[in-house]
């Protein structure tokens, strides 16, 4: 996935800066959208497909936002992270990217219980960071 993605971007740098005239009008518009693009002889596919993964950031057990990426600074939410990744789940979304905030503080995974509460729950494809 990673390879692919950082593969997708080089061609796409490739052909923006030294391309930019004969493929601009080429690139695709909207998401599923496939590009065939050969240049010096190498021939490659590009997906355009876009993921989206909406997040849910734990800090003491609850659902926050940092202001500006500060621990001290913080908006709290109503919702547990549980009820969060089923709203999520509700709307359509397929994928989670989970922080662990606490985690992040410590060096270990704090809050491993609502992380695996969340994916023994739902049927999301669940990326966790922070700890």
């Amino acid at each position: 996935m990673i390879t692919r993605v950082f593969f997708t971007s080089i061609i796409f740098i490739f052909l923006v800066s030294c391309n930019y005239n004969q493929n601009v009008n080429k690139i695709p518009k909207k998401s599923g959208s496939t590009l065939k693009v050969t240049t010096g002889g190498v021939e490659a596919k590009i997906d355009w497909t876009v993921k989206i993964f909406p997040a849910i950031d734990i800090k003491d057990k609850k659902c926050v936002r940092l202001v500006k990426g500060e621990f001290d600074n913080k908006t709290e939410y109503d919702l547990s992270p549980v009820e969060q990744a089923k709203k999520y789940q509700d709307h359509g979304f397929k994928n989670l990217h989970i922080v662990d905030l606490d985690g992040a503080l410590t060096g270990q995974t704090t809050n491993l219980d609502i992380i695996n509460n969340i994916i023994s729950k739902f049927n999301l494809k669940v990326e966790v960071g922070g700890g």
